[in-house]
């Protein structure tokens, strides 16, 4: 019965028709299932749910075999999971369609990883990252870096939704600290400093402390 409803779903959502849901479910997801210990229909509602989030049917096979991994040793809800792969690739390439399903397949490995090696709930790592998405076009912050910093926020104590939040506004602030002028972008790149961060324009550059390179805002080698 939960099958008939995926595939009826996948059909008006998906856009498939009866005969590319039946060669789908032949093909591949009915294989993808046994391998994962999962049902049929929870597949083919990730598969849909990929392909709502604007991936191609390819792409979409790859992030739903990905979600479904990252997922196999968890609790975690794979349509959020699913979500975050589409406002992932939207946050890193504008179009969903121009994606790298490797990058966004990182980011869904990282959330559990980040889940199983903290005390953050997979599904609230999920949506604290889905706030802070920013901070990956902002920064040079990796995909891992995002879960790491949001699950030990959620460890901590802070909710799902102001972990993410925060992490957000904190980077958008020290990548923007290079225009901030008079008291607060002495203060803006004082508290980067502090944190063991170079200044705003170095912050945007992803420099280590202490290590010169060639800044693109000032145009010279700075390494103060």
């Amino acid at each position: 019965m939960e099958a008939n409803v995926a595939e009826t779903k996948a059909q008006i959502f998906g856009g498939l028709s009866a005969a590319e849901v039946k060669k789908l479910r032949g093909d591949w997801s009915d294989q993808i299932a046994v391998r994962f210990g999962e049902s049929a229909a929870a597949v083919l509602d990730g598969y849909t749910e990929a392909l709502k989030q604007g991936f191609d049917g390819s792409a979409a096979k790859k992030i739903t075999e990905n979600a479904l991994e990252a997922s196999s040793a968890l609790e975690m809800n794979i349509g959020e999971l699913l979500k975050l792969s589409g406002k992932t690739a939207t946050a890193l390439y504008g179009n969903v369609r121009n994606a790298d399903p490797a990058r966004v397949a990182r980011m869904m490995t990282s959330v559990a990883v980040a889940a199983a090696a903290t005390a953050a709930d997979p599904n609230e790592v999920v949506e604290a990252n889905k706030r802070a998405l920013s901070a990956l076009s902002t920064t040079k912050m990796k995909e891992t870096d995002l879960s790491a910093f949001t699950s030990v926020g959620i460890s901590a104590g802070l909710q799902p939704n102001k972990a993410g939040t925060f992490l957000g506004y904190l980077t958008s602030e020290f990548a923007n600290a290079g225009n901030a002028r008079g008291q607060r972008g002495k203060d803006l790149d004082q508290a980067a400093r502090t944190l063991g961060m170079a200044a705003g324009h170095r912050w945007r550059n992803g420099w280590p402390p202490g290590q010169p390179s060639s800044c693109s805002t000032c145009s010279r080698r700075c390494g103060t």
